[in-house]
């Protein structure tokens, strides 16, 4: 998945939480950023 590679390059990670019949839960997780490093 494009979106997993991408997140967990940054150090981050992403869960997916669904059930037949019921909502899909996306979470993506990133570590905060050092705005001075822009």
């Amino acid at each position: 998945m494009i979106s997993n590679k991408i997140i967990t390059n940054h150090g981050g990670s992403i869960h997916i939480d669904s059930k037949e019949g019921e909502v899909t839960t996306f979470q993506a997780i990133l570590p905060g950023g050092n705005p001075s490093g822009i």
